[in-house]
């Protein structure tokens, strides 16, 4: 996946405008056709995280997670130091004569963090749009 920063606020290390590579893997939740979930695997620089997205209109999925990033204070790193709640949007732009997905969009939102520290410390958000092609699926389903 291709990402682009939207919004970055208080979010070390990010910029808006900066431009990422992810990976993003999605397994269907059913044997066949378009699934009414899949499990999307994002990667990203702290790690993995992994979400169910629920399809919201055809062609289109959305889930919720989590994830904790290290956060300093005080001469300490706190490897868990913030929750990071998101969504994210999956909208499939392009398919394959066989009705897979090969393209999508997808948004990221981070509406605020939230400080597991000690430390005084201005909560932070952030949010990035991505484009990005499919391979073939390895089962069933539209592969999201």
């Amino acid at each position: 996946m291709h990402a682009r920063i939207t919004v970055a606020k208080n979010v070390t290390r990010e910029h808006v405008g900066e431009l990422l590579g992810r990976t993003w893997t999605f397994h269907p939740l059913c044997t066949s056709g378009a699934c009414a979930q899949v499990q999307l695997v994002r990667n990203r620089a702290g790690g993995a995280d992994v979400l169910t997205l629920s399809q919201t209109t055809p062609g289109s999925y959305a889930g919720n997670g989590l994830f904790y990033a290290p956060l300093s204070c005080a001469g300490n790193t706190y490897l868990r130091g913030e929750s990071v709640p998101f969504r994210i949007t999956v909208t499939i732009t392009a398919e394959s004569t066989f009705g897979f997905a090969t393209a999508l969009n997808a948004t990221y939102v981070n509406p605020s963090r939230r400080n597991l520290t000690p430390c005084v410390d201005i909560p932070g958000h952030d949010a990035a749009t991505y484009t990005g092609q499919l391979g073939a699926p390895k089962t069933g389903g539209t592969g999201a």
